[in-house]
């Protein structure tokens, strides 16, 4: 009897330690990502060269606009094909549903490119209050950030720097175009 309670005791224990963990591990994405936004802000802020007044009109707008599109991204849809098998090993039918598959994700991503562009014409309208045209173009088409990338930035397009073609990729910058992936 004793050992039935100890057993029962344990996986209780387990389990909650199990919860625990992955709030824990969730809290800290979150805190990892509300520190990539406010470093992408800063870097954006001494890029713009903006003025103290501006910076601080830039700021809350700028990580409302990055709030906006992180949430534009459902969690699902960031998980998705991350377990894709080889074709050659699937059947008829499952090769067929993962087809479908595809093609849903591939529909379910022009829906989110169109809320993504309707959420950049929102802000596009703030972001002009305080911003010149150039500096709207740099907030809008964000870039790759390393040093190898610097002689691009002033016209010298003959070398690739960084990972996965950098800011001349076709996705432009970290994937998207959209700031940051999140």
């Amino acid at each position: 009897m004793k050992k039935s309670i100890f057993a029962v005791a344990l996986a209780a224990l387990s389990i909650l330690s199990t919860n625990t963990v992955s709030a824990q591990s969730d809290n800290g994405r979150e805190e990892r990502r509300a520190e990539m936004r406010a470093r992408q802000t800063e870097r954006l802020v001494r890029d713009l060269k903006l003025t103290d007044e501006q910076k601080q009109q830039f700021e809350p707008v700028y990580q409302r606009y990055l709030n906006e599109l992180q949430a534009a991204i459902p969690q699902e849809q960031r998980e998705q094909g991350r377990d894709r098998n080889n074709p050659s090993d699937l059947t008829d039918s499952a090769a067929t549903v993962q087809l479908q598959q595809l093609f849903d994700r591939q529909e379910q991503q022009l829906q989110q490119q169109q809320l993504r562009l309707e959420i950049q014409k929102k802000y596009l309208a703030e972001f002009s209050a305080f911003l010149t045209p150039q500096q709207l173009l740099r907030v809008f088409t964000p870039q790759q950030r390393n040093n190898n990338n610097q002689g691009r930035q002033q016209g010298n397009r003959g070398q690739r720097g960084g990972f996965g073609g950098g800011q001349g990729g076709p996705r432009g910058g970290f994937g998207g175009g959209d700031g940051g992936d999140f």
